[in-house]
């Protein structure tokens, strides 16, 4: 389960595309469950690699992902669109966010 390093808080600069590819599998296992619980397939955006130089359209398609999920799961969610990655306070409290609502996506799909 990729979820304990999703959450891992400060990932230095060596670890982010670590962090980004089990943030990936993350949300295919999340994608699947909903898949098998409800039969909704819900899109892939594309969100691995990451370029952290570049982040826009990452984080527009991540945001796409978070806003089916949450939608289907009648959760609340947060604006996960904006961050500076290069700016560790501003990284480290959206990778905070981003897990909270991984965490509760998890809980509300029983996986």
């Amino acid at each position: 389960m990729p979820l304990p390093w999703i959450v891992a808080s400060n990932p230095d600069d060596k670890e982010l595309q670590q962090w980004a590819f089990e943030h990936w599998q993350d949300h295919l296992e999340i994608q699947q469950a909903i898949l098998k619980q409800s039969g909704i397939n819900l899109e892939i955006q594309v969100i691995y690699p990451l370029n952290f130089d570049d982040p826009d359209e990452w984080l527009e398609n991540h945001q796409l992902m978070h806003n089916e999920m949450n939608g289907l799961l009648k959760l609340n969610g947060s604006d996960l669109s904006k961050v500076d990655f290069t700016n560790d306070n501003q990284r480290n409290v959206w990778i905070w966010l981003n897990g909270q609502e991984h965490r509760a996506v998890r809980q509300a799909l029983a996986i």
